[in-house]
């Protein structure tokens, strides 16, 4: 089974050791019946080995004195399930008869399977399967929103069209076109202005076109409407005559639009800070910071009572480098931070902006500008900057100040996203990277050893980290193990550099497992008093490595006794502490005496990140245990202490992580109480086809940003013209355009120019008695240039000569234009027309997997995600029995127990007369 087989690692992390003691009795009384109380009888002898004894207890005395007996220790490692044994070669097998057991088997539905998951195990609803008829339609939104299964009926309700005239314009000063929309505005404007026009003897500008003469505003004017945009994104092309379609742009999540836009989200409730005092029994990781809709009460009764056992195959790999990252920087802030007052107090101009007036002051007008939140208006309620100074500094000293500034930007952040920013992208990107360039002013302590992985934290323009994002990384860690690997490949970069950096500073505890080893049994008790000179040297070799691994040359350290010293300073002060350094049984660095040393809030930060780092070391030789405090949507707060365990009376060192928890209220949701989902380019949605199809739209809006090609295209004379459209700022892509068709006209057509007498329905002549005879004429047969024209999305005319061909175009531009389109399972229309309800299928079968749960059947994603279910179901785990084996020697011969060697000792002993001849005794 591959999916076991890649989590062999982790088996040693996640089974339960059960012990279990065999010893086998010592007692002679095992074969009472049957050797002991023989009776003596007068004359009646029992021979063994050439001697003769009055009784079988003298036998076995005899034997048993000269028999060796040996002790030794044994393990026995197993599999169990249902009753049966397994050995650990055997282990697939114990998986495979338990996924057998559960009838796990594919099925194949139409939906789309990831739209019925209904936990982050993989399970789905039963909604996912389908009817046994059930076949895949394609649907077309009306204008009026309902679902067609008639593309052709839904283009219809889109169908407009306008019958216009056209002629000349008289004014030189003007290329406008003049149009009429019905005849009689038509001949007025011929027999008044034209007439009067050709009276005076004046002639027009000529350009033939297609055999009519035209003025130079209405060839441009041909020319635009000619002209089509002409984008690409992947293999679908699209113009602004045939604008794209939004279901045949190919948009999924691992596309790099989709990983630069598309993000998700986490609701936006009420917040709490869970204070920590935990007197270094134990580390806690993962979310302080919590936002849910729960009540105080509700809180304080999870706290009390919601902490599960977490097995450790789900504490990933990507998880531990961000917690051991975000551990080490707050506990670098909690002895480097001079700004944390004695009283708690926080503000915003001297805990974010240290002093700075100017920056300050231009921060609040950049917040407004960008964002439109108004952080000095009273009126603003909870995001008024005094009353959020207010709370902050009502947590008091419990909170560090860079934790308290981290929470005033979750605030910003989220009331940034509770309104649709629609057009507003540029200015919130700008915004993000205010909030990026302010945090990590406040966050980065300069020092060299992080710098890499800060860089990569903070990147500018970077919105695949989003400013939320950063502020997780130190506030709710636990939410990154939650992340799809969509979402996580934007965190991958950082997640090497803060890798390097938590290895570098734990890679000196490796050399302390040989001291553990020989200090402390496999229960964790202590076997000897005392370190050797040695061992302590080497403690305190590893902690000078660990400090100088995290702190910089130049950087000034706080230690206990209030003082800040340099890092070699510090390294010298380790040193004193040779005489008073000891270990734990988990590799905790410990002090006999603890008030003996100015370095106890450092060491218990570095043993913090120890344990995070041990909970992604799979090569690490303890067991840890780890609890989880979990409030749902990625926010946990993870307890591991190192766990110990007595056969049949379980562990021995149970510990509950309540009682060094106190919760605080911090602030009531931003907007109201709303659902986790995206986020696109500053606004919020609650699904994920909401957001894609939102990011699709300005894809189609402004594709210069995101196609591959764009340029401007017109077919003159048989030949194709292009010019390519640039995206430099400074000119816009209309006034390209008429950059564009002057550049036509003036190649194709501006050397062509005539002057003639004309009769304003696009005939010349030489003398203005035929133009005007001629107009005359036309005016009465209603000769006019009539045109069936229909506006585009972009705002172009088209004209048409015949109604079927306008017809047959517009049709064709709607289709592509305007008419959504998806696939859906047929059954559903029985139900629901209304298109924006129906759920969109793939367009193929997709497989899943059910499998049988008791009474009830189950549905899963994958068959991983199936059998992980049934695995966990069946509590499966590795089984360990200490046993002590007895084992009896006699003259060579080896008994694997003290009643085969009695037994043998029975069966070798004679019962005779007083002649030495062998009896039969019966007791």
């Amino acid at each position: 089974m591959k999916i076991m087989e890649n989590k062999k690692n982790k088996d040693k992390d996640k089974n339960k050791i059960k012990q279990k003691i065999l010893t086998i009795s010592m007692a002679t009384t095992l074969l009472a019946s049957s050797l002991l109380f023989i009776p003596h009888s007068s004359g009646i002898y029992y021979n063994f080995e050439g001697r003769n004894f009055s009784n079988q207890s003298q036998v076995v005395d005899y034997a048993l004195t000269k028999a060796n007996k040996k002790i030794e220790q044994d393990k026995h490692y197993y599999y169990k399930y249902k009753g049966k044994v397994y050995s650990l070669e055997e282990k697939n097998q114990a998986i495979e008869d338990m996924i057998k057991d559960a009838k796990v088997k594919k099925e194949m539905t139409y939906r789309n399977v990831g739209d019925y998951v209904i936990s982050n195990s993989g399970e789905l609803s039963g909604l996912v399967q389908q009817a046994y008829n059930d076949k895949l339609v394609d649907v077309y939104k009306g204008k009026n929103g309902n679902s067609y299964v008639d593309l052709d009926e839904a283009a219809q309700s889109y169908f407009d069209f306008d019958e216009v005239l056209l002629t000349e314009n008289l004014n030189k000063d003007s290329s406008v076109p003049i149009e009429f929309y019905n005849e009689s505005e038509m001949i007025q404007y011929l027999e008044n202005s034209k007439k009067e026009s050709l009276e005076n003897g004046e002639e027009s500008d000529c350009y033939v076109v297609s055999g009519i003469c035209q003025d130079e505003g209405s060839v441009k004017k041909w020319l635009k409407s000619s002209s089509t945009y002409k984008y690409r994104y992947k293999d679908y092309e699209w113009s602004n005559f045939a604008p794209a379609e939004i279901d045949k742009i190919d948009l999924n999540s691992q596309d790099l639009v989709y990983k630069e836009n598309i993000f998700p989200h986490s609701g936006n409730k009420n917040a709490y800070w869970l204070g920590i005092d935990n007197l270094g029994t134990g580390a806690f990781s993962g979310s302080q910071f919590i936002e849910t809709n729960m009540d105080n009460d509700a809180v304080l009764n999870k706290i009390k009572h919601g902490w599960s056992v977490k097995q450790s195959d789900t504490i990933n790999i990507f998880l531990s480098p961000i917690v051991g990252f975000g551990t080490l920087a707050t506990m670098k802030w909690d002895v480097e931070d001079s700004r944390n007052s004695e009283e708690g107090k926080w503000t915003i101009l001297d805990n974010v902006f240290f002093g700075d007036e100017e920056a300050y002051e231009n921060f609040f007008t950049d917040v407004e500008s960008k964002s439109g939140i108004n952080l000095i208006d009273s009126i603003s309620g909870d995001l008024y900057y005094e009353n959020i100074e207010k709370d902050l500094t009502g947590i008091g000293k419990n909170m560090d100040s860079q934790t308290k500034t981290l929470v005033f930007f979750r605030k910003l952040a989220n009331a940034s996203l509770m309104k649709n920013n629609s057009q507003n992208e540029k200015l919130m990107l700008e915004f993000e990277n205010l909030c990026k360039e302010t945090l990590r002013n406040v966050i980065d302590t300069g020092s060299e050893n992080t710098k890499a992985a800060y860089d990569e934290l903070f990147k500018l323009d970077n919105p695949s980290i989003a400013v939320d994002d950063i502020i997780n990384v130190f506030l709710n860690p636990a939410a990154f193990q939650y992340k799809d690997d969509a979402g996580r490949e934007g965190f991958y970069k950082f997640m090497v550099e803060a890798n390097k950096v938590v290895d570098a500073v734990m890679a000196p505890v490796d050399t302390l497992t040989n001291i553990v080893d020989g200090t402390y049994d496999y229960l964790g008790k202590r076997k000897k008093d005392k370190l050797t000179h040695q061992n302590r040297l080497d403690i305190i070799d590893a902690r000078t490595e660990m400090i100088k691994s995290t702190y910089g040359e130049n950087e000034f350290i706080k230690a206990d006794d209030g003082q800040y010293y340099t890092r070699d300073e510090l390294i010298r002060i380790n040193e004193s502490d040779v005489t008073n350094v000891d270990i734990g049984a988990d590799r905790n660095i410990k002090f006999n005496d603890p008030n003996a040393s100015k370095l106890k809030k450092i060491t218990k930060g570095f043993n913090a990140v120890q344990i995070a780092w041990e909970l992604g070391n799979k090569l690490s030789p303890f067991k840890m245990k780890t609890m989880s405090l979990d409030f749902g949507e990625g926010q946990e707060l993870l307890y591991t202490y190192m766990s110990f365990s007595l056969p049949f009376a379980g562990e021995i060192n149970k510990h509950d992580p309540s009682e060094y928890i106190t919760p605080t209220f911090l602030y009531k949701g931003v907007g109201g109480k709303d659902e986790k989902g995206f986020r696109v380019k500053g606004s919020y949605f609650n699904n994920e086809t909401d957001a894609i199809n939102y990011m699709k739209t300005l894809m189609i809006r402004n594709p210069e940003e995101y196609s591959q090609i764009s340029k401007f295209t017109v077919s003159i004379m048989d030949k194709n013209e292009e010019m390519a459209i640039s995206n430099d700022g400074y000119t816009s892509v209309e006034e390209q355009l008429d950059e564009f068709i002057d550049n036509i006209f003036k190649k194709y057509y501006a050397n062509t120019k005539q002057r003639y007498f004309t009769d304003g329905f696009g005939n010349k002549f030489d003398n203005q008695i035929d133009a005007i005879a001629s107009m005359r004429e036309n005016i009465s047969k209603k000769n006019f240039i009539r045109k069936y024209q229909w506006t585009d999305k972009l705002g172009i005319k088209r004209n048409y000569d015949t109604y079927v061909e306008m017809k047959e175009v517009q049709d064709i531009y709607i289709k592509n234009t305007y008419i959504d389109q998806k696939k859906v399972i047929s059954s559903d229309l029985i139900s629901e027309i209304d298109y924006n309800k129906l759920d969109e299928q793939t367009g193929s079968q997709n497989e899943y997997y059910s499998l049988i749960d008791g009474t009830k059947k189950r549905y899963f994603k994958t068959y991983e995600d199936a059998c992980a279910f049934v695995v966990n179901k069946n509590q499966f785990e590795l089984n360990i029995d200490e046993v002590t084996n007895i084992y009896i020697t006699y003259n060579g011969d080896i008994f694997e127990s003290e009643q085969s060697f009695m037994l043998w000792v029975k069966e070798n002993t004679k019962v005779t007369n007083k002649k030495g001849e062998e009896i039969n005794y019966v007791n």
